[in-house]
């Protein structure tokens, strides 16, 4: 966006329930009136949309067994930005509270929403999630579905403005629903869905081609016999630990999942025979002493990198064009670090070669 000079006034912080000050959001409220698009070209009228969705009120179900079967969808669930839903799970118990979703229409994350985990609800199944998504009603009879999911989709990177909180950003209900779209009549609203869904065909059809790079390496180490088989998903079997097992890992856990990992496999990332010595993973690496860079100017410039900014399980950074001079919150300097992963969910495969002057989410 660049820097932008501007003033505001105590009666403009006053309509807003938040009574924020910061300067964009304010900017996005006080200089583009809530528009998420800025063309004074455009010849149809933005709405806000309060006017077209309203919030469900969603039933939450307590964690624990359940008394019934529901499909799981989590955060890492949803395809970013592309309103799809890449993995579902059917459960009959749960880890943590998890919100019903039932006859919603849309399901927005109110955590992060500018990555754009928007998708719409299929009231045929039995969706539940993670209680950062919201479910709304399109209380709008002139609106197409499709079209407003396409256009929270390419619009989501307003949300930006208008999140709080500096490790876990979120967005408040009131605030997503003063931001305003173009709202076309629905006869045109049809028309653009009709002609991205013709798109999005070929795309799924090209997409269908692609051999995911997981199973690629996975072919690669077992025709080099690092591993005699390709990988099958390990279903846990009835086991016994001993106290004595527990007590060799520091954390002292005794979690299912935990044991099985220690106790049954000893520790192996994959089951089957290899031709070469299996090493533990602290003989070849250790953890590197990083450097905390506190919020400021900088002494000059470099590559800010988020996790949004790394493609899941490829080892690919998608945006290198960060370039900054001045960070918000504390950053982490990685010096002489060779691979970079986060502790934050690991196995959604956010691991990148390093390289110098990258900064990180500490």
């Amino acid at each position: 966006m660049g820097r932008l000079i501007f003033k505001t006034e105590f009666r403009n912080i006053g309509r807003q329930e938040q009574l924020r000050c910061d300067p964009k959001y304010r900017y996005f409220y006080d200089e583009r009136k809530g528009k998420t698009i800025i063309d004074t070209n455009i010849k149809y009228p933005f709405v806000p949309l309060k006017r077209i969705i309203r919030l469900h009120e969603t039933k939450i179900l307590k964690k624990g067994l359940l008394d019934d079967e529901y499909i799981l969808i989590e955060l890492e669930d949803i395809e970013p930005g592309t309103g799809e839903i890449i993995r579902e799970r059917t459960v009959t118990e749960i880890g943590s509270d998890k919100r019903v979703f039932a006859d919603c229409d849309i399901l927005i994350s109110k955590l992060m929403p500018q990555k754009g985990h928007i998708i719409l609800n299929n009231p045929n199944k039995k969706y539940i999630g993670t209680t950062e998504l919201l479910g709304f009603k399109i209380i709008n009879p002139n609106v197409n579905k499709k079209y407003l999911l396409y256009i929270l989709l390419h619009i989501r990177h307003n949300f930006e403005y208008l999140t709080s909180g500096k490790t876990h950003p979120r967005i408040q209900v009131s605030d997503l629903l003063r931001i305003k779209i173009p709202l076309p009549p629905l006869d045109v609203q049809n028309q653009l869905v009709d002609e991205i869904e013709k798109i999005e065909k070929k795309i799924a059809e090209e997409k269908q081609k692609i051999i995911p790079l997981q199973e690629v390496i996975d072919s690669i180490l077992v025709r080099y016999k690092v591993k005699d088989r390709k990988f099958e998903r390990r279903n846990l079997k009835a086991f016994t630990t001993k106290i004595i097992d527990i007590s060799k890992q520091k954390f002292l856990r005794c979690g299912v999942r935990y044991r099985a990992f220690w106790d049954v496999y000893d520790g192996l990332l994959f089951d089957g025979k290899s031709e070469y010595k299996i090493d533990r993973l602290g003989s070849v690496m250790s953890l590197y002493k990083t450097k905390i860079m506190k919020k400021g100017v900088l002494d000059k410039e470099y590559i800010l990198i988020e996790l949004e900014d790394i493609e899941q399980k490829t080892g690919k950074i998608i945006n290198l064009n960060r370039i900054v001079t001045e960070i918000e919150s504390d950053k982490i300097y990685f010096g002489e670090s060779d691979l970079l992963t986060t502790k934050l969910r690991p196995y959604l495969g956010y691991t990148i070669q390093y390289f110098r002057n990258l900064f990180w989410l500490p």
